[in-house]
């Protein structure tokens, strides 16, 4: 019996995606050797995993005896066990790690400012402002990414809760790629061992993202984003699309060519209703309550990352070692070039990607059903990889943006016509 050439690739693309989550959580240790040598393998590895699910490749045909309604609901039950289980852990790990370590601005000042926007917000008071007591500049997070923690300010509660809360909605948005019965398969269980790695790494080797950083916000828009675009939804993706840009705009030159891409290959009317949506959402959340001159603030403070980074390779180039990223091949004197290959990176992938679609589609060797997630994830890779000041925690968005990718890809595999439920992306 000749073996379906998918099988290889599935099994490839899985491996490729437990090697990515492994590499920001088992080999983080004392000494972190491996990081002065890995960061080259593990930019090629996000490149691959991008690319891969583009191939247009036979379906796997389940036996008959795999889906039997027994089956399907023991998968069923295990898929909501073991988010439960993540669910749980991360909720009493959790709590413990933020009893430990109460907020510190002079530790790390991210959640400290972002506890004031939302204070501020709640007392009606200018919410961009300069903050006297937390270095007395003013806060530099859009909204997207301190609105989510409005709720546990409002009530008192540890707004740190927000970012734990905010990882566990996003395992949700994983598991819910297998949402009918007949979706599900033992091919699924694949995709749980990167997700585990990566969700326990949150409360063991990398307690830092829960402790003090905002990250798992921007892990749910992302997730969300590349749910939406799988469910085919415009108006959800539009949504996602404004969540992210409004929370950390690197993906801003990913937008114009999704939406080159609905417009050519996909449909008018999706396009519009998604340019539209994102574009409502941001006037209405920003540029009505804050203005032009906020606008404009944001657009300058890229400028501003270079001579951060320069200060902090002065004060200590042995960080850029012991991390992942491209950054320890540059230098104080070559940061400026490193911050202009990372803008152009992140412009010409989601281009080369529309690019080779256009005419690998011609030819039957790509398909469009997970463009937009797999050109989503190219341009994620070079942001993250090139990104010049790279701090750990910060890999961990597309580990798991990985995951779900990794579990589109398995779903559509086994299914016999993807390119009407594909979605856009």
């Amino acid at each position: 019996m000749k073996l379906n050439p998918r099988i290889p690739v599935l099994l490839l693309l899985c491996a490729l995606v437990a090697l990515e989550a492994l590499s920001a959580t088992y080999f983080v240790g004392e000494e972190r050797l491996l990081y002065q040598k890995w960061s080259i393998p593990y930019f090629i590895c996000g490149i691959l995993i991008a690319l891969i699910p583009m191939f247009r490749l036979p379906r796997i045909r389940q036996p008959q005896q795999l889906e039997h309604p027994y089956l399907t609901q023991a998968l069923r039950f295990f898929k909501w066990g073991f988010w439960a289980y993540l669910s749980w852990q991360l909720l009493s790990a959790g709590r413990q790690i933020l009893l430990q370590h109460p907020m510190d601005y002079m530790q790390a000042d991210m959640m400290p400012i972002i506890q004031v926007m939302c204070q501020r917000f709640i007392e009606g008071k200018a919410i961009y402002e300069p903050i006297a007591e937390i270095w007395n500049n003013p806060p530099i997070y859009l909204p997207a990414m301190w609105a989510p923690y409005l709720p546990f300010e409002f009530i008192g509660a540890d707004i740190r809760w927000g970012t734990i809360v905010a990882i566990i909605a996003a395992l949700w948005l994983i598991m819910a790629v297998w949402a009918r019965p007949k979706d599900h398969s033992l091919w699924m269980l694949l995709a749980f061992f990167p997700l585990w790695h990566l969700t326990k790494g949150l409360w063991e080797e990398q307690t830092f993202l829960i402790r003090f950083s905002e990250e798992g916000v921007v892990i749910f828009h992302y997730l969300f984003l590349g749910y939406a675009m799988y469910k085919k939804n415009p108006w959800l993706t539009g949504l996602g699309i404004a969540l992210c840009v409004l929370s950390r705009y690197g993906l801003l030159f990913w937008v114009p060519f999704f939406l080159l891409f609905l417009w050519f290959f996909r449909s008018k009317r999706a396009a519009i209703i998604t340019a539209g949506t994102a574009l409502v959402l941001g006037v209405l959340c920003f540029l009505l309550p804050y203005g032009i001159e906020k606008f404009q603030l944001f657009t300058s403070l890229p400028n501003e990352y270079p001579d951060f980074a320069r200060r902090l390779w002065e004060r200590d180039p042995n960080f850029f070692l012991t991390t992942l990223g491209l950054a320890k091949y540059f230098s104080a004197e070559t940061v400026d070039l490193q911050h202009r290959l990372h803008l152009v990176s992140i412009f010409l992938a989601p281009l080369f990607m529309l690019l080779a679609f256009w005419q690998l589609k011609k030819r039957n060797i790509w398909e469009g059903s997970m463009w937009g997630i797999c050109s989503l994830k190219l341009t994620l890779t070079f942001f993250y990889n090139l990104i010049i000041v790279p701090v750990l925690y910060l890999f961990w968005v597309p580990g798991f943006f990985s995951c779900l990718l990794l579990a589109v890809y398995i779903r559509e595999s086994v299914k016999e016509n993807t390119d009407k439920i594909g979605g856009l992306a």
